[in-house]
């Protein structure tokens, strides 16, 4: 028969060294039919510990549950390995008493299970990486960051040296005095910022937040803390995390008032404020650029129209990655068609994900330079546009500013496994399977 390792998730065996009983379990999955008990079965596994002082190994006695039988490994067949399945494996402790091992597992007598990395037959176990091995790893993450901070900073730095340079050169004077920043608009565009952009602007960001948070939980990989399944399921449904449903609610929500703000752009008409009237916009847009850089703020006034920079900022942000991030996610979520299948493999999970990941960063990013921006060019009057819908400058855009904080900080701890399970059992049912 042939034998290959599987190398299963981390299991913590604590045992002194010079001993040879240890125990462990492995939890139970889900179940394989609707109804059904969890998998795996009770299951008889035979295991040893080998003492690395003297090399001797002992069998202990039976435990139960040790292996967990995954998904079949072709359409409509049962879950692999066959139910029944016994593995025999040996944990080597090493020396300085107790410690956490991975394990690895010989099974015997079933095929190669697809999507495993087969290698040669071996009955001595891979210990978990040591303290000074994870010291290192760390060490190196941090040499990495470390670089990676340093090497954008002296771009940064390079960067406001050469707009500095270039804006006060004779041919960078002549280039702004040509393309000033900003692009005028037709006399038909509205002026001013209405209430419902403030308050349309203050829902998109608390979603956002609440989204990106959402994200890392389920990205993170830990064990999920509850399954959701609908009310009423149908044949083909199956229970998500409640990670990932709480992650595709906030998504919901976050389409559904971006759908909203899309459409009073176009009935008020504010939709010509961010959206490139002519190509002028381009060198405009680089001008306004040049002139931050070089930390001599660009003359605007954000009432009456946004410059250039801002103008292709927003379009891209509002026109270009919120449908890419919301079409990606769709790809990647359970609510995709299974029905579709032609476009399925034109249309993969995998280059959703290549893009989804991505255009969260670009948020990410645009939210640091838009709220940086907004603060260091007149935080008073931009403040008071955007949340007080006033021309004036008002304390009052600022405390509903502060406020708004407030509420986004709060959301981003409050996203805990309990309130997920009470949000989820108001829409469906929350359990462990």
């Amino acid at each position: 028969m042939a034998q290959f390792p599987v190398v299963l998730p981390e299991l913590s065996v604590s045992a002194p060294v010079a001993g040879l009983a240890t125990s462990g379990s492995v939890r139970r999955g889900l179940p394989r039919v609707a109804g059904g008990p969890p998998w795996p079965p009770d299951l008889d596994v035979q295991f040893a510990v080998v003492a690395p002082q003297t090399g001797s190994t002992a069998p202990l006695k039976a435990a139960d549950n040790l292996l967990r039988r995954g998904l079949p490994r072709v359409a409509g067949g049962s879950g692999w390995p066959p139910a029944g399945a016994t593995a025999d494996f040996a944990v080597t402790l090493p020396a300085g008493g107790q410690t956490d091992v991975r394990l690895e597992y010989d099974l015997s007598g079933f095929g190669t299970p697809e999507g495993q990395v087969i290698a040669e037959a071996t009955d001595q176990l891979v210990p978990a990486p040591s303290q000074p091995a994870k010291t290192a790893a760390t060490a190196i993450r941090w040499r990495r960051t470390v670089i990676w901070v340093g090497a954008i900073f002296i771009v940064a730095v390079a960067a406001v040296v050469f707009a500095a340079w270039f804006c006060g050169s004779p041919s960078g004077v002549q280039f702004i005095a040509a393309y000033p920043g900003t692009t005028p608009l037709p006399d038909w565009v509205p002026q001013g910022i209405p209430a419902w952009l403030g308050w349309q602007h203050f829902l998109n960001a608390f979603f956002m937040v609440m989204l990106v948070r959402a994200a890392l939980i389920v990205r993170s990989g830990d064990r999920p803390a509850a399954m959701w399944r609908r009310r009423h399921p149908r044949p083909d449904s199956k229970p998500i995390q409640i990670e990932l449903w709480t992650h595709l609610s906030l998504d919901l929500l976050w389409i559904t008032n971006g759908v909203i703000f899309v459409v009073l752009l176009f009935v008020t008409g504010q939709w010509a404020r961010i959206v490139p009237l002519s190509w002028d916009v381009v060198p405009n847009a680089v001008s306004a650029g040049l002139q931050y850089l070089s930390l001599h703020l660009p003359n605007e006034n954000g009432w009456v129209a946004y410059n250039s920079l801002q103008v292709l900022g927003y379009f891209v942000t509002s026109f270009v990655a919120a449908p890419l991030a919301a079409i990606t996610g769709l790809r990647m979520s359970p609510l995709w068609p299974t029905r579709w299948d032609r476009l399925s493999r034109v249309y993969t999970i995998e280059g959703a994900k290549r893009v989804h990941f991505p255009v969260m960063v670009y948020f990410v990013a645009f939210c640091v330079v838009h709220v940086g921006l907004v603060l260091v060019s007149g935080p008073l009057r931009n403040l008071s546009y955007m949340y007080a819908a006033s021309q004036s400058p008002t304390w009052w855009g600022v405390g509903l500013f502060a406020a708004s904080l407030v509420v986004m900080i709060g959301g981003w701890f409050v996203i805990r496994p309990a309130l997920m399970k009470f949000a989820g059992s108001l829409f469906g049912k929350v359990g462990r399977s």
